[in-house]
């Protein structure tokens, strides 16, 4: 019999931040999108999570026309700051040809005095 070394806790993390997604009439007040039902199903189900210290940053081109830069992917980082993924929210691929280079420039805030810096780390307590 194959078991999950942690006994299903990520499979009903999922359930629950599905559920809360889809049910956004009642939980969509206490969030501001799909990202936040991960953090809390996490804190509802008591599960261990960490949460990357380092913001995103943005990947995009510059514009021909004015020289401004023009983001359309989120950058994300580990916790060494080092580029994992790149999630392509603007400018889906099915809209772009195959030839079009649309990555030039990623721009990243670095965490600073002047900057909202925020850790989170959550661990159950024993009992």
């Amino acid at each position: 019999e194959a078991r999950a070394g942690n006994n299903g806790l990520n499979l009903a993390v999922l359930h629950l931040a599905n559920h809360m997604m889809d049910n956004e009439d009642m939980y969509g007040f206490l969030s501001y999108g799909d990202k936040d039902t991960f953090r809390f199903a996490w804190l509802a189900l008591g599960t261990p999570y960490y949460m990357i210290e380092y913001p995103a940053g943005t990947c995009g081109y510059i514009s021909h026309l004015d020289n401004s830069f023009n983001g359309m992917t989120m950058v994300q980082h580990d916790t060494n700051n080092e580029i994992i993924f790149l999630h392509r929210n603007l400018l889906k691929w099915d809209i772009t040809r195959n030839d079009e280079n649309l990555w030039q420039k990623i721009k990243s805030k670095k965490p600073s005095q002047n900057s909202i810096h925020i850790v989170v780390h959550y661990k159950k307590e024993q009992s």
